[in-house]
């Protein structure tokens, strides 16, 4: 501390100044639920959480029953729902890869959506969605344009076959940590393109879906437990 009266309230001033910042940072990440504690083994048990939900999606047919499964099984929400949150904006064109996968000459052979699955107030995926309007049924053309019902649910009668065209993931919870920072879970974890198609092998629909880190922000399990328990010391013997 400065030896002199006019150092002294300069220093004072700065160190009230610091412990009002960091109050008010600690409320802040109070509040913002893709703060955890920054342990190994939090860390750990996070990427074990991305690779479950991300392996489950990769071996199911339907991204959304997975969805609502892992919402059920985490109590994400009162009630385990996924619905379709429609995002308007830009209407993205289909690259010549994506026609050609979906077997169409033209891009108005095709209709774009885009979403937010949803469990309860809690944001899953989002997903960009390109599909054949002509290969599905009336009903379900209408469903999609007038309901929150998910493109999983609605084109269900279908018994779609989903083939993954790619796998990505964008967050590697397991790099080096630093105990003195909060660690933060990012928006987008793990990105997928996939083909769904009918049971006759027709294509009718390409995703491409950001997965969304608010599905890992429930109470961690293991992150404050201690890595192992000391060994017990052996007794002397006598």
């Amino acid at each position: 501390m400065p030896g002199n009266p006019a150092g002294r309230m300069l220093w004072r001033k700065r160190v009230a100044a610091a412990v009002l910042i960091g109050v008010a940072m600690f409320a802040v990440e109070a509040k913002d639920t893709r703060i955890v504690r920054d342990t190994p083994v939090a860390r750990l048990e996070l990427y074990a959480r991305m690779q479950a939900l991300n392996g489950a999606i990769l071996g199911a047919n339907s991204a959304t029953a997975v969805l609502e499964a892992w919402c059920r099984e985490h109590a994400l929400a009162p009630a385990p729902k996924i619905v379709a949150l429609r995002l308007k904006g830009e209407v993205k064109t289909p690259s010549p890869q994506t026609m050609e996968r979906l077997k169409v000459s033209d891009a108005s052979e095709l209709k774009y959506r885009r979403v937010e699955l949803r469990c309860g107030e809690v944001t899953l995926s989002r997903a960009d969605n390109w599909f054949v309007p002509a290969r599905l049924t009336a009903q379900m053309n209408a469903t999609l344009e007038d309901t929150d019902t998910p493109f999983g649910k609605v084109v269900a009668p279908l018994v779609p076959m989903r083939r993954t065209i790619s796998s990505q993931l964008l967050w590697f919870p397991l790099d080096t940590h630093d105990r003195a920072l909060p660690l933060r879970i990012p928006d987008d974890v793990f990105r997928h393109e996939a083909v769904l198609y009918t049971r006759e092998m027709l294509p009718f629909s390409e995703v491409h879906e950001a997965y969304q880190g608010a599905a890992l922000r429930f109470p961690l399990e293991f992150s404050d437990a201690p890595a192992c328990d000391p060994a017990p010391k052996a007794s002397a013997v006598r």
